[in-house]
């Protein structure tokens, strides 16, 4: 039976190991943090181990992402892999723009909903939101989570349930609404497990600046 595609995330275990870097004036130690659904791994200042500084990776059972922090922000370009390490998107923390996208057609510009004029568009930009650790995070998640309702199988019921997030300027989570309802209690459990997913969310980058957006994905509902 199942299902398809999201998450959630905060600290439970800390440790530590010695080791420097010379990164600027300041020295570093290398840092491993378990989360819920995966592990980081990076480096911290000594003088405060809450800015990290250097290389980093976020790493769940089956996705993995890796970038850089310079003084406690994202830095350069970051690469996102799903199943068996396939890279499946890069973003540049930068310049705010998406660098690499898998499957997607070398010719075409991004495109996403974005809030302008008191309404919101369908609009080229720079680059879609997203979750910290893609596309691949989201349907690690949802594959932990989902429970097919009861209802739906008795009435051996299928479908896809698409869901639409609102994001703010600043990744924060506005609303959570339904694009597309398929009934029998799938939309309210692709909506409960998707509120399960931790604020690491990025909007919608259009002419170089965070815009109001939507991010769209589809969970599927299936009986074999």
């Amino acid at each position: 039976m199942l299902y398809a595609a999201c998450c959630s995330s905060s600290g439970v275990f800390f440790t530590t190991s010695a080791q420097q870097v010379s990164a600027t004036s300041e020295s570093t130690k290398k840092q491993s943090v378990r989360q819920e659904d995966h592990v980081e791994r990076y480096y911290a200042l000594k003088s405060d181990q809450s800015i990290k500084h250097g290389k980093y990776t976020m790493e769940g059972s089956s996705w993995k992402a890796e970038g850089q922090y310079n003084m406690g922000q994202r830095t350069g370009i970051w690469s996102f892999y799903g199943y068996k390490g396939r890279l499946n998107s890069q973003y540049d923390f930068t310049n705010l723009k998406q660098t690499y996208e898998f499957n997607a057609p070398d010719t075409s510009a991004p495109e996403a909903e974005v809030y302008i004029d008191g309404a919101y568009q369908k609009k080229s930009v720079d680059s879609e939101p997203f979750l910290l650790g893609g596309k691949a995070r989201v349907m690690t998640i949802l594959g932990r989570h989902i429970r097919y309702p009861a209802a739906a199988v008795r009435a051996d019921a299928m479908g896809v349930v698409v869901i639409a997030v609102e994001l703010s300027e600043t990744g924060q989570v506005l609303s959570y609404k339904l694009e597309k309802s398929v009934g029998y209690s799938m939309d309210e459990e692709a909506i409960r497990v998707f509120k399960l997913i931790p604020n690491d969310w990025f909007p919608a980058i259009a002419a170089g600046k965070p815009v109001r957006s939507i991010y769209y994905f589809p969970v599927r509902f299936s009986i074999k």
